[in-house]
């Protein structure tokens, strides 16, 4: 604190040999100074103590400030991160439904089986068969259809499954395909292809029972009497009955095949 003896002192020093009619002036007016000073003093110690410190709330909200700055910061080094890194990020994605297929209807495959024959893939076929079905047809049983089938190609057969329904209401279901066919007999002498029908009996989508329609093919007349004067040797080869039912032996599916294409050459001119 600045005394009364500090001023005089420093204006002794300032003035060594003072005036001595004015020193009681000098010193009253640096006491009144003195005072004035004191009072400025105390009254601008008391208006700090008063005022609010106007950074004490921009203080207190330092540290969230810093702390979001420092996380804005680390997610913007991630995302540079992956990208340098040749990272995707992983989006979670919805688990796919599960589609089931639907059983095939009955006459789903009674269609299917007229679709084997008609591309001879005996394996489809069979696959169609309950164990021990009953047929009627040129094959006699399950066992015969891969030799039928070797006949079917042999002279180039090809079947259409024109309209199948279902006769039956229940199980076992029963139903009927009616189907056209042509081979290449028919085709040389440009006959219309034949027709007939398929008739299944299926239990637990399984086919356990099949019975064949024939329609008259008049194709078949005019080929099997080309082979008697031409190969008449071999007729009863192919024939053995003499009539109507073909064999589909191994060494009987060799002469069908060559003798029809000899036939269709024949008729084609060529």
């Amino acid at each position: 604190m600045v005394t009364e003896e500090t001023v005089m002192t420093i204006f002794v020093e300032a003035n060594p040999a003072p005036d001595v009619d004015k020193l009681d002036l000098v010193q009253t007016g640096s006491a009144a100074y003195l005072a004035t000073l004191e009072q400025r003093s105390s009254e601008v110690t008391q208006l700090d103590t008063k005022q609010t410190d106007p950074t004490s709330s921009k203080r207190s909200m330092m540290p969230w400030l810093i702390a979001a700055a420092l996380a804005a910061v680390v997610g913007v080094a991630i995302i540079v991160s992956n990208q340098n890194s040749g990272e995707v990020p992983v989006v979670d994605e919805p688990t796919p439904t599960t589609v089931v297929d639907a059983a095939p209807t009955p006459v789903d495959i009674g269609e299917s089986y007229i679709n084997a024959i008609d591309e001879w893939d005996s394996d489809a076929a069979l696959a169609l068969l309950a164990p021990g079905a009953v047929m009627a047809s040129l094959a006699d049983s399950p066992s015969e259809i891969p030799a039928v089938f070797d006949f079917y190609r042999a002279n180039d057969w090809r079947w259409t499954a024109t309209e199948c329904q279902q006769t039956n209401v229940g199980e076992p279901a029963e139903v009927k395909c009616i189907y056209t066919n042509q081979n290449a007999w028919a085709r040389a002498l440009d006959i219309e292809p034949g027709g007939g029908a398929y008739e299944f009996v299926i239990t637990d989508g399984e086919i356990g029972e099949l019975r064949q329609i024939h329609a008259d093919s008049p194709e078949w007349g005019i080929f099997t009497l080309w082979v008697m004067d031409n190969h008449n040797a071999d007729f009863r080869v192919l024939v053995p009955d003499g009539c109507c039912r073909p064999s589909v032996t191994p060494e009987a599916i060799v002469l069908w095949e060559k003798y029809t294409n000899e036939f269709v050459a024949e008729q084609d001119g060529s």
